[in-house]
């Protein structure tokens, strides 16, 4: 079977022992806590080549006050995902005030994110570049990095270009540089 949903193309067996079912009911029962989030948003930017790029992002969790400073939680997705793919995660760190989280769409993935069609080919180093750009965006010194596949080489590279503005790093089924 297949079926288009959200620009993104979903094949599956009879066999698949309903797996997207139980999917798209996890997405549902989310919903309602999803709304809560402070706000979706894009943040346009324009990159060392002159191009201009969208990145979606999502904001969960506690705010910062006088009193009370959160902790920063940037999570980054793997190739060619969402920010859904951080729907577990979102639910138990947002119902803690103490961490602020930010889930996003790597350039050309997921619900808006935008790259130039024919432009060029986006390294992981220049993907870690956007992230940063995101983080002086919130306004964010300092985050815990949390990478999956490819973010997880994404998250390598804040590392690298920035050790300074990791708070910790968590890399998930990724490969090590």
């Amino acid at each position: 079977h297949t079926q288009h949903q959200r620009g993104f193309v979903i094949t599956w067996n009879d066999d698949d022992d309903g797996q997207l079912a139980k999917w798209e009911a996890r997405l549902q029962e989310f919903q309602p806590e999803r709304r809560q989030a402070r706000a979706a948003h894009e943040f346009e930017f324009l990159a060392e080549d002159g191009t201009t790029h969208k990145i979606h992002y999502e904001l969960y969790g506690g705010e910062d006050t006088e009193d009370h400073k959160t902790e920063k939680v940037l999570f980054i997705a793997g190739l060619a995902t969402c920010t859904d793919w951080w729907l577990p995660q979102v639910r138990f760190f947002s119902r803690q005030d103490r961490y602020q989280i930010c889930v996003f769409d790597n350039q050309g993935a997921g619900w808006k994110s935008t790259t130039p069609k024919n432009g060029p080919m986006i390294s992981t180093r220049q993907m870690a570049k956007d992230a940063l750009r995101l983080m002086d965006h919130l306004g964010w010194d300092k985050a815990h990095i949390c990478g999956l596949s490819m973010g997880g080489m994404i998250a390598q590279q804040i590392g690298l270009l920035e050790p300074n503005r990791v708070a910790s790093l968590i890399l998930n089924s990724t490969y090590l540089r």
